[in-house]
């Protein structure tokens, strides 16, 4: 997420015990250390499979990561 400069994030309850700004490869780090939620680990490879970040030329298990985070889940939208 962009922000301005000025922009201070605050903890306003239990979830979280403070914020921290990383880069691409320390967020990438983090993830392949487990020092990550699964749920926010799945969230971040997904924002970098969209935005090219991970690839099937620079990521040995590319395709099974994909089909494993847009697996069917067996609910039918209508």
């Amino acid at each position: 997420m962009k922000v301005g400069p000025d922009v201070v994030p605050k903890v306003h309850d239990m979830e979280a015990s403070g914020f921290e700004l990383l880069s691409i490869d320390e967020l990438k780090k983090a993830i392949e250390e487990g020092d990550s939620t699964p749920g926010n680990a799945c969230f971040f490879l997904d924002f970098f499979i969209r935005h090219g970040i991970v690839t099937f030329e620079n990521e040995v298990n590319y395709t099974k990561i994909v089909s494993r985070l847009h697996r069917p889940i067996g609910v039918h939208a209508a």
